[in-house]
């Protein structure tokens, strides 16, 4: 098989140097005995740029992220993507938790009264703000306000305040009524 560049005016040969043969005069055919490959200027740069693409697919830049931590490109951008889903979890997180304590706080300024359960939870999530509502409280209107909280966060609570020995739980008897 022989191989070669073709460039303007000149050829350039991959083949293995042959002797000529003398020509057969009982050689009827015109095709040549060995195949043949020709790549333009034009082909060669795709077939490079190519290689390069392949490379930077699977290896990272010098100024990537992932470089610094030594991952390979495609895995060190899935482990990014995990990592900043994980912190944009977090972020929802904290942000429904945040909703959750203004919504509470505004209830008790409001001169609402909140389920014990909500005020507890922006005791421990919010301390200053709510102290912040106590101060600001309203005359009392005596309106009950349904709970903010969902499961999760009254699961949360419960475990939170089994760590903390000073806070009372609010279902049981030792806890003053209000």
């Amino acid at each position: 098989m022989e191989i070669r560049r073709m460039l303007r005016g000149t050829q350039t040969s991959f083949a293995p140097a042959v002797q000529k043969e003398p020509p057969a005069p009982a050689r009827k055919s015109a095709r040549p005995s060995a195949d043949r490959l020709e790549l333009s200027r034009w082909m060669a740069s795709m077939d490079q740029e190519r290689l390069q693409a392949e490379q930077a697919f699977y290896r990272p830049s010098t100024g990537d992220t992932a470089a610094a931590r030594g991952d390979g490109g495609l895995l060190g951008l899935l482990d990014e993507m995990e990592t900043k889903e994980k912190q944009m979890d977090a972020m929802e997180e904290a942000l429904d938790a945040m909703d959750k304590c203004l919504k509470i706080a505004a209830r008790i300024m409001a001169g609402k009264k909140v389920p014990k359960q909500d005020e507890d939870y922006l005791r421990l999530k919010d301390p200053k703000g709510y102290q912040m509502a106590i101060l600001l409280q309203k005359k009392e209107t005596g309106e009950k306000c349904k709970t903010v909280l969902d499961e999760d966060d009254l699961q949360d609570e419960t475990e939170a305040r089994g760590s903390d020995s000073d806070m009372p739980l609010s279902g049981s008897g030792d806890a003053p009524a209000e």
